[in-house]
């Protein structure tokens, strides 16, 4: 039996409350996080000369850059544990973010154009994430494959990941792109420009919008596999598919921001806890409550002290107490049973 907070869904009277509410909740945040910042208040109405270009060029790109991020790495999210059936799967745990990081470290190191950097770091995360899954799939070639197994399997090539990362940064051309390199590990929003909004729009809006023209194939999936392919259902092209467009959409927002971790896990995983496992809700639902969540995380990087704080380091410091709330809610389902 599945559990959940609240009889929600696109139909019946709480998920439409929590829709509108994280919605009105999103466009106060969206004025803030414009209006806010380390020089201070500013209204577009009663600019200077100098503020106009802090608002119009810095302030706003940086705030769409946040909005629609948090809401492409939480589709993402909710894509990846829709095909796991696991509240606890997303691209960061099963590599994908890290062998993007790794796609771009190598397309820097190459002098890669502006365009190829984030086709560079598609194909580099989907290739980790398919090496993660096979070597899952591998250690358990007799039987018994769990999502559990695939999760440590993940972390332990993240890890390695990582280490690469650091390697080669050492190959880099200059101090500027090592410390480039570090904010993308560390993930950041800062220096953020228009002409990056259209690789979030390209690369990640379009997959997203994908994602939930095939938010019913999501829900097709809960039902076993064996079953499906007996009536047609291509089970094995349609998960490619979709992981496939939530790599894509991840991967843009790595191109841009670099690694902000935790947004993808732990936004869709208490959804799908609180309003169940409804797809053509969670989905939108997800991209408007990401897009809030990291907007408010970036408000507070720039605002909380005097100096700035690179925003997967606040969205950790966030995330880490909701993902442990999470795990105690599943605690029956994905622990104790060893799904």
């Amino acid at each position: 039996m599945e559990h959940r907070l609240f009889r929600g869904d696109a139909g019946n009277f709480s998920g439409a409350v929590y829709l509108f509410a994280i919605i009105a909740g999103l466009a106060g945040l969206f004025f803030l996080s414009l209006v806010l910042g380390a020089s201070g208040f500013l209204l577009p109405w009663d600019l200077s000369a100098t503020q106009k270009t802090l608002f119009w060029e810095i302030r706003l790109p940086r705030t769409l850059a946040a909005l629609l991020a948090g809401g492409i790495l939480a589709v993402s999210g909710a894509s990846y544990q829709g095909v796991f059936q696991n509240p606890l799967v997303s691209p960061d745990l099963l590599g994908a973010s890290a062998g993007s990081v790794i796609g771009i470290m190598l397309g820097l190191i190459c002098g890669a154009g502006f365009w190829l950097i984030p086709l560079i770091s598609f194909s580099a995360g989907m290739l980790a994430m398919l090496l993660v899954i096979s070597l899952a799939f591998l250690i358990t070639r007799s039987g018994g494959f769990s999502a559990v197994l695939l999760i440590l399997v993940g972390v332990v090539l993240s890890a390695l990941f990582s280490a690469v990362l650091n390697f080669l940064r050492y190959f880099l051309p200059d101090e500027s792109s090592m410390f480039g390199a570090s904010y993308y590990m560390m993930g950041a929003l800062n220096g953020v420009s228009m002409q990056d909004m259209l690789i979030l729009t390209v690369f990640g809006l379009v997959p997203v919008l994908g994602l939930c023209v095939l938010s019913r194939s999501l829900d097709v999936l809960t039902l076993p596999h064996e079953v499906l392919e007996t009536q047609g259902v291509r089970v094995k092209a349609l998960i490619f598919i979709i992981l496939f467009l939530a790599t894509m959409a991840s991967s843009a927002t790595v191109a841009v921001g670099g690694i902000i971790a935790w947004v993808s896990l732990i936004v869709p995983g208490i959804l799908r806890f609180s309003f169940g496992r409804n797809h053509v809700f969670l989905l939108p639902c997800a991209f408007f409550t990401g897009a809030a969540f990291l907007l408010l995380c970036d408000l507070l990087s720039r605002t909380l002290i005097s100096h700035e704080i690179p925003i997967g380091i606040m969205t950790s410091i966030v995330g880490v107490p909701f993902f442990l709330g999470l795990l105690y809610l599943t605690r029956r389902k994905y622990v104790q049973t060893g799904v």
